[in-house]
């Protein structure tokens, strides 16, 4: 799993909804509150990417590659109902808000970031 940075999950979910809203990771970075919130707060490696940090690693693997999409789960589709009140709470910080106002919604009311779903998962080609 390739789990990607620009999501919901990560700009929403995390930062407003369990941080903020719960009062849960407050002390963590986000990247830590992020791994804490996929398989199990147990779960010891859970790591999200930007395309530009993705494929940066795959370029220094030896590989070539690039972002085919993203897809959303439907958790982060219901999460949407909340963005309103994550954009107008003086905690959330400045990189989440930026995001949040950033999303464009399809007809299917699909959130997307720079033409991509806003979801948790990203999917790549990559070959040697």
């Amino acid at each position: 799993m390739i789990y990607n940075y620009d999501s919901i999950w990560v700009h929403l979910y995390v930062t407003y909804v369990l941080q903020i809203q719960k009062k849960k990771f407050t002390d963590l970075p986000i990247l830590e509150a992020f791994r804490r919130s996929t398989n199990s707060e147990q779960c010891p490696i859970s790591n999200c990417y930007t395309k530009e940090q993705f494929t940066c690693m795959m370029t220094e693997s030896s590989f070539k590659g690039n972002l085919k999409g993203c897809y959303i789960s439907l958790w982060e589709l219901h999460l949407t109902e909340v963005t309103e009140n994550a954009l107008s709470h003086k905690d959330l910080r400045c990189e989440h808000i930026d995001f949040l106002k950033s999303l464009i919604y399809t007809d299917s009311e699909i959130p997307t970031y720079q033409v991509n779903e806003a979801g948790i998962g990203g999917c790549y080609s990559f070959t040697k």
